[in-house]
């Protein structure tokens, strides 16, 4: 604060002149201070002056600033109104699809906004391709969740996440039955870690569901498990 340093200037001017007087005190123009006895009997401890040390009040006003945080341009991890955007990879199987060769693998990316301080809107988009039984699809999928950071310590966090999107595919998903337009709601959990320079190391596990909401004659749906893992950065 304004008012600390200005104590500070005062002291160490202060400090300077009693420094000042003591030197001149000190001088051989003026009287002696001490009336030495250089009797045998007399044994008597050296007289010692003490100078005021110059830099002490410049110490003192340091003391007093590590109470106030240091200013910074950067928010921390999960600030209110903080944007940062991420990079991630995915992969996944299907728990009820027919067949047993249902599996999904995407990338994409994402912007975050924290809308309140450990709570962000994700806005994502991933692109997919689905390995399937019969005829394989490829999709783009635009999703809006949000993500709470629920358990926050220094260096890693655990959160939760839950949203709904849309998926336009090549063919359909699943194949035959399905139809090449989908929403996805998704749902689950993940870890950030800090990797420094404020970057941050996500990954994840989702239940991702594929269906059509009966818009269409048929709506198999297909729900998998996702895993995912990603990196945040900052703007």
């Amino acid at each position: 604060m304004w008012y600390r340093t200005v104590l500070a200037v005062v002291v160490l001017m202060f400090g300077s002149f009693a420094h000042a007087d003591v030197l001149a005190t000190s001088g051989h123009d003026r009287a002696p201070l001490v009336h030495h006895d250089f009797s045998p009997s007399a044994h008597r401890a050296p007289l010692q002056v003490n100078h005021p040390d110059p830099v002490a009040p410049l110490v003192a006003l340091a003391a007093m600033q590590d109470d106030e945080p240091l200013p910074s341009g950067v928010p921390a991890f999960g600030t209110k109104g903080s944007w940062r955007w991420q990079l991630h990879g995915m992969g996944g199987f299907s728990v009820n699809s027919r067949g047993s060769g249902n599996n999904e693998y995407g990338l994409g990316g994402a912007l975050s906004y924290f809308m309140e301080d450990a709570l962000s809107l994700e806005l994502e988009l991933t692109a997919w391709y689905f390995d399937q039984e019969g005829e394989d699809a490829e999709g783009i999928n635009f999703s809006i969740l949000v993500r709470w950071q629920a358990y926050q310590r220094d260096t890693w966090t655990f959160f939760v996440e839950g949203g709904a999107g849309l998926l336009h595919s090549t063919s359909d998903v699943p194949d035959g039955p399905g139809s090449s337009f989908n929403f996805t709601p998704t749902a689950g959990f993940g870890f950030s870690f800090d990797i420094g320079n404020d970057r941050r190391l996500l990954t994840g596990l989702r239940w991702h569901h594929i269906s059509n909401a009966n818009l269409y004659t048929s709506n198999p749906g297909r729900d998998s498990i996702v895993f995912w893992a990603g990196i945040s950065l900052p703007f």
